[in-house]
């Protein structure tokens, strides 16, 4: 499992930041504690568990608290900064997918689709919106047409 994440990069749900695994700690969960500087506060040193923390300041909610916990690396301070799994989403490809010559195939056809091709979906798509009762009806709450 490490194998296959180190190196992909997450998007987390709760701050819609990216972050690259760096490495997964099998040591910590969200259930261990740490220590909050008193610099990040703005008053006393203050410990907490990683669960406890980000539903205080995130209001996210960790269901799982025997999961391990996701390293990332900040490359400009050095600072270790560790993610829970079940807060966080894949983003991009892994490296199995893009050794799999079908799909990138199959990929390279709608990402790189001709201009004409664009044009026809963006028509049709717009075509749908105008016949869409629940999309009418959202249109004319927010004063929105389509020329």
């Amino acid at each position: 499992m490490k194998k296959a994440l180190v190196g992909s990069t997450i998007l987390t749900s709760y701050n819609k930041r990216t972050y690259k695994v760096d490495d997964i700690d099998f040591n910590l969960s969200p259930k261990d504690q740490f220590t909050i500087d008193a610099a990040q506060e703005g008053d006393e040193p203050k410990t907490t568990t990683y669960a406890e923390y980000f539903k205080s300041k995130y209001d996210a909610e960790v269901r799982e608290l025997n999961q391990p916990m996701i390293v990332h690396v900040n490359a400009r301070t050095g600072n270790k900064i560790l993610l829970v799994p079940s807060l966080c989403q894949m983003t991009g490809l892994t490296e199995s997918m893009r050794a799999n010559f079908q799909l990138m195939k199959d990929m390279a056809q709608v990402t790189h689709a001709d201009a004409n091709k664009r044009v026809n979906e963006t028509k049709s798509l717009l075509a749908m919106f105008e016949k869409n009762e629940k999309c009418i009806e959202a249109m004319k709450e927010w004063q929105m047409s389509i020329a």
